[in-house]
């Protein structure tokens, strides 16, 4: 399935360690258990169990056992442990369990009457996005937050003018430096079990109305990942595959063409929420938190004045924002930006975006930068299915002119350097045979890193001895897609190269790997 969700400045987020939202999977140790509920003895038998949170705060949970849902019940999480029952089979069954310290595992008991046997579950992809409380997400004129406490006006409004101070010159700072950034998404579905079941009095999907964490639990499709390199450049952000040699002059929507992408996480939206004159702020409370005194405020940005651009298929389209923000009151410090679009207009992919972004200052050079310590893109469907995107930057370094920033695909992906004037002359229709010269680590590799390849069969010219192609030169190339499919536990992979290295000299190659 493909999807394609465009957004011109930025969405993001985050679960905290010991959030339990999101997907684990588990192999019973035992199936005798478990034969009640329909679950046999395969080797291809997983158990995926789905906890999921609603935009109240009330949890779900399903066992999932290929494409058939048990549903749980009495589902409590208390601190790290856990423990919810299973009603629909022919027999009750429950299980308690424990979350590891690191998040990553729950290892507990399943029990049925006087049996028991012991199950451990390991979270797959990223947790979901953390559904944040109403009071971070409604616009201006909200309640305090909940555990939140008031201030006096003329304090709350003199650390909001210190806030705003800090982050004026946001613009200006940001085409001072460039970063890689990694963005790794999920794509999570309503179960077949929830639909099609009665075609004809379904009703059609609509996006009237449609919110995050509304659909129910919902399952784990796939995952991939990307790598690019970002930098502003006239205001905007501009990107590049990371392997590339140099920034693409394609906007991020044709470099990136399949799934949800958005611009804006390098700091672009902290321009369009806080250098915005029409932007309106309003005092929401204040709260303790890891031993600092953290003011919340929230904020609405009018359609009229918004930067918030979204992609409907013919055009680009403004929409009107609103959300949050953190602000530490002794320092004026931005840590952390919230935000949700209103419904987004006709022809849009999804139905709304949400975004938020923990931020951290960090040296870079000779001075001191805004960047997200953690953020992620969160949109839903018109079917219920949402995506999320956790977006990560790492190797930030600054550039001390523009012309140190070049434009255009890079021909020459990897580093790959321009050799010799004479390029080779290979004819049309040429097959070669390729050999990895490093294995690909499906755990961190992603598009847009640099792949190369040996030829392991010199190729001949046709008809004639004469060698075209020798065994042993080098392909340069790229990752095009990195995609993990949960169902059948399987890795997609798809590799363009785009040089040939032989002798020095360089050719141009346009042509994709022949499928086996």
């Amino acid at each position: 399935m493909t999807r394609s969700a465009i957004l011109a400045l930025c969405t993001l987020s985050f679960a905290s360690a010991q959030d339990v939202t999101g997907e684990w999977v588990g192999t019973p140790q035992s199936y005798d258990i478990w034969s009640g509920a329909g679950i046999t003895n395969s080797a291809t038998q997983k158990l995926v169990l789905n906890l999921a949170r609603d935009r109240q705060g009330a949890w779900a949970c399903t066992i999932y056992s290929g494409r058939n849902g048990i549903p749980c019940t009495s589902l409590v999480v208390n601190g790290a442990r856990l423990t919810f029952a299973m009603t629909g089979g022919r027999f009750p069954m429950s299980f308690i369990g424990k979350l590891s310290a690191d998040g990553k595992s729950i290892t507990g008991v399943v029990l049925r009457g006087k049996e028991h046997t012991s199950l451990e579950f390991d979270r797959i992809g990223r947790p979901p996005l953390a559904t944040p409380s109403p009071a971070t997400t409604t616009a201006p004129g909200a309640t305090t937050a909940p555990g939140a406490t008031t201030a006096p006006a003329a304090d709350s409004a003199a650390v909001l003018e210190r806030a705003l101070k800090k982050l004026s010159g946001t613009q200006n700072r940001l085409v001072r430096y460039t970063c890689l950034e990694t963005v790794e998404r999920s794509h999570y579905a309503v179960p077949a079990t929830r639909t099609g079941m009665n075609v004809m009095s379904e009703a059609p999907s609509s996006c009237n109305g449609r919110q995050f964490g509304a659909g129910g639990p919902l399952h784990l499709i796939f995952e991939d990942r990307l790598r690019l390199a970002v930098a502003v450049a006239d205001g905007k952000e501009i990107d590049s595959w990371a392997s590339a040699s140099g920034f693409d002059s394609r906007s991020i929507s044709k470099l990136v063409s399949n799934g949800p992408i958005s611009t804006g996480a390098f700091g672009t939206l902290l321009v369009a929420v806080f250098e915005n004159p029409s932007a309106q702020y309003q005092f929401a409370g204040q709260r303790s938190a890891d031993g600092r005194t953290l003011y919340t405020y929230t904020f609405d940005v009018p359609l009229e004045a918004s930067s918030y651009r979204v992609d409907t298929g013919s055009a680009w389209q403004k929409t009107a924002f609103h959300g949050s923000f953190d602000i530490d009151a002794a320092t004026g410090e931005l840590l952390r930006l919230m935000s949700e679009t209103a419904e987004l207009p006709d022809g849009a992919h999804a139905c709304r975006y949400r975004t938020a972004a923990n931020y951290h200052e960090v040296p870079i050079g000779g001075g001191q930068y805004l960047i997200p310590l953690e953020s992620a893109f969160d949109d839903v469907y018109a079917d219920g299915s949402e995506d999320h995107s956790a977006l990560s930057f790492s190797a930030c370094h600054e550039y001390s002119a523009e012309s140190s920033l070049t434009f255009g695909e890079a021909s020459l992906p990897g580093g790959a350097q321009t050799g010799p004037k004479t390029a080779l002359a290979l004819p049309a229709g040429l097959s070669l045979t390729l050999g990895l010269t490093a294995a690909i680590d499906t755990r961190t590799a992603a598009a847009g890193d640099a792949v190369t390849a040996r030829v392991t069969k010199a190729v001949r010219a046709p008809g004639s001895d004469r060698i075209l192609v020798s065994a042993g030169a080098v392909a340069h190339g790229r990752i095009l897609e990195m995609r993990h499919e949960i169902d059948t536990a399987q890795f997609v992979v798809a590799i363009r190269y785009d040089t040939l290295e032989q002798n020095g000299s360089m050719a141009p190659l346009e042509w994709f790997p022949i499928a086996n």
